[in-house]
């Protein structure tokens, strides 16, 4: 009835007092972690776990989880990571535990739940979520994107004023007061447009 769960015997003086059933269950939040994940494009998920493969398939099931690779230890965990980037994949890694250090600091972005998490998978990761909620993984995607976007288009504009500027001080239009005016205006432009982010945070 229970295959999918680990047991434990409790043993006093050789004598046998019973038994423990121990098993995996999903994090608050980790189905709908994964579903935002794909929305914003992610489509190759997949969990390595040093758990057996009952249990492992059983949670990765419960949370829309595909790609399932079970019993891994460590050393399996980072070779599978440097195979898949060797394909050209660009891979982001997320673990607590100690034996996702070394996985996690192979990765292209290495991801540790900080909050429980050991201190050495948080030292091997390139971004750490300290409240350990899984809903911050998509959304820290999301914002990156917005922050990619800001930055690409404050390279716009700061092209285009600065474009301008040169024209009006070449043609003649501009003299050294309106040039040194001008100059001093147009830095503002890529500050609000950045101004952007602050208004996407709150809402």
């Amino acid at each position: 009835e229970h295959k999918d769960a680990t047991w434990a015997v409790i043993i006093k003086n050789e004598i046998v007092l019973g038994f423990i059933s121990l098993g995996d269950s999903p994090r608050p939040g980790a189905k709908k972690a994964i579903s935002d994940l794909r929305n914003l494009g992610v489509k190759d998920i997949r969990m390595f776990t040093g758990d057996n493969k009952l249990i492992a398939e059983k949670v990765a099931g419960e949370i829309g989880i595909e790609k399932v690779e079970s019993s891994m230890k460590p050393d399996e965990k980072l070779k599978k990571i440097e195979e898949i980037i060797k394909k050209g994949n660009i891979v982001a890694m997320v673990g607590d535990g100690v034996n996702d250090a070394a996985a996690l600091s192979r990765a292209d972005v290495g991801i540790a739940m900080g909050k429980g998490g050991a201190a050495v998978s948080v030292e091997a990761a390139d971004v750490v979520i300290l409240n350990d909620h899984l809903s911050r993984i998509p959304e820290t995607i999301s914002y990156s994107r917005k922050v990619m976007s800001v930055i690409k288009s404050d390279m716009v504009i700061w092209l285009i004023s600065n474009g301008i500027g040169f024209l009006l001080v070449f043609t003649g239009v501009a003299g050294p007061a309106l040039a040194a005016f001008y100059n001093f205006a147009t830095d503002f432009l890529p500050l609000i447009n950045s101004g952007r982010l602050f208004k996407s945070k709150n809402s």
